[in-house]
């Protein structure tokens, strides 16, 4: 069995996240925090635009998908 955890022990397998504007999922992590500790900074190849996601929500799907 194969382990997804980087060398920090987090997950390497992340979901795509959807760009707000255009709402591709061809986005790309710049920062792991944004302005605030809830937030990550993302950039859309698709439009060229920078945004900021809540990372909990990608943490908690990323946990329940881990135990199945």
């Amino acid at each position: 069995m194969s382990n997804n955890k980087d060398s920090n022990g987090a997950s390497s397998k992340r979901i795509p996240v959807t760009c707000p504007f255009c709402h591709a999922q061809n986005s790309e992590q710049l920062s792991y925090f944004g302005q605030n500790l809830l937030t990550s900074q993302y950039y859309c190849h698709s439009c060229h635009t920078p945004f900021e996601a809540v990372r909990w929500h990608a943490d908690i799907h990323e946990k329940s998908t881990e135990k199945n």
